[in-house]
């Protein structure tokens, strides 16, 4: 009694490339469009996204970008443009 093999085993030339995450360009669109605005505090949501990950994806993008600075106060996300028109 020989048992059934249930799976196939079949040679390939290369791998396939992985399936990389792209990042989302939202953060990269928000922080352009309140480049546009001129000096104050901006509220800022994103539905369907936690608090604490909008957070920190926006302060890895704003790593070294002196003209805003990012806040959080409770669990609302501020951005302040602190100089520009």
């Amino acid at each position: 009694m020989s048992k059934e093999l249930r799976f196939e085993v079949e040679p390939v030339k290369t791998l396939p490339k992985s399936l990389k995450r792209a990042r989302q360009p939202i953060y990269d669109d928000l922080i352009k469009d309140i480049m546009k605005r001129g000096k104050g505090y901006y509220k800022v949501s994103i539905p369907d996204r936690k608090t604490k990950s909008v957070y920190v994806a926006l302060s890895k993008r704003l790593k070294g970008n002196k003209s805003l600075k990012l806040h959080i106060r409770g669990s609302d996300i501020y951005l302040e443009k602190v100089t520009g028109t």
